[in-house]
């Protein structure tokens, strides 16, 4: 599966991010990405309760 992206970023005057979005397509690309980060904080959890 190919994933085309982007990354908008804004930011202050004092070089500080104050906004960041990512843009994904197409639509089984961000299903697919949904998953994987469902299951790597899940893995996230995990560690942190041991």
């Amino acid at each position: 599966m190919q994933v085309n992206g982007v990354d908008l970023i804004r930011w202050n005057d004092a070089q500080k991010i104050t906004d960041f979005k990512v843009m994904i397509r197409p639509l089984k690309a961000i299903q697919a990405v949904q998953q994987k980060m469902g299951e790597l904080l899940a893995q996230m959890q995990q560690q942190q309760q041991q």
